[in-house]
Formats: structure tokens, C-alpha cells, sequence
């Protein structure tokens, strides 16, 4: 328990959200949807949330923590991460977030977005 209250600030939030997949999530194939996790047994996200106003030394002791929950449990990670949780910090987002759907998904982005109109930091790329 010290991990998850240590060097906690006022105003800062913290979350360990544990959510069972398998069951359902593993019977639909990795190419039939988006989706590429299909292998997976559960997701654990990590969450830091301080005030917006609140001092660069709060938002250093959430990325302090985050970091040293993500690398508590590391060794049991499958490399995967779920998309709709985005981290700046991941150096292969793509493989990260689409695994083996990557190739696929930028032939759809150039289909259906060829001129990139919905786009972020790791958005997918339309296919040349």
C-alpha cells in the first residue's frame, strides 16, 4: 500500500483500474475488428490525475509514480496497450496500440481519411 500513497500531494488522484477481459474479447479473431488484444486476460491502467493549476512539482510526483507503478509490474506485460489510453511516452505506439492490425488500419485511413483530416501525435497515417 505505501507504493500507491507514497509521496502522494493535495489534490492529487491516483487509480489502478483492473478490468477482466479473455472470455468474450478472446473469441473474436485479432483481424476481424481494430481491436488486436485478443490475447489478453485483463487490463490494468494506471492513472495520475492532479489539478490543471497545480504546480510542476505535483504533475513530477504523479509521473514519479506512474512510472514506478508501470515498473512494478513490467515483467508481466504483454507490450500491448489500449488505445484509448494514450501515453507520448511509448516508442512504438503503433505496435503498442495495433499490433498486427497496423498495416491494415493505415489502408482504411487512406480510404476513408486520405488527406489525414482526423490526426494527433500518434494518429495512423494514411497509406501511400
Amino acid at each position: 500500500m505505501g507504493h500507491l500513497f507514497g509521496e502522494r500531494v493535495p489534490g492529487q488522484a491516483r487509480e489502478l483500474d483492473f478490468t477482466p477481459w479473455g472470455g468474450a474479447y478472446n473469441r473474436v479473431p485479432v483481424h476481424a475488428t481494430a481491436f488486436t488484444h485478443r490475447a489478453a486476460r485483463f487490463l490494468l491502467k494506471h492513472s495520475a490525475t492532479v489539478d490543471a493549476h497545480a504546480a510542476g512539482g505535483a504533475r513530477d510526483a504523479a509521473r514519479r509514480w506512474l512510472a514506478r507503478s508501470h515498473a512494478t509490474v513490467r515483467r508481466w506485460w504483454s507490450g500491448g496497450v489500449y488505445p484509448n489510453f494514450p501515453d507520448s511516452g511509448l516508442t512504438d505506439w503503433a505496435g503498442a496500440y495495433h499490433g498486427a492490425n497496423y498495416a491494415r488500419l493505415r489502408h482504411v485511413k487512406a480510404r476513408y481519411d486520405p488527406d489525414a483530416f482526423f490526426r494527433f501525435p500518434q494518429a495512423i497515417p494514411p497509406a501511400a
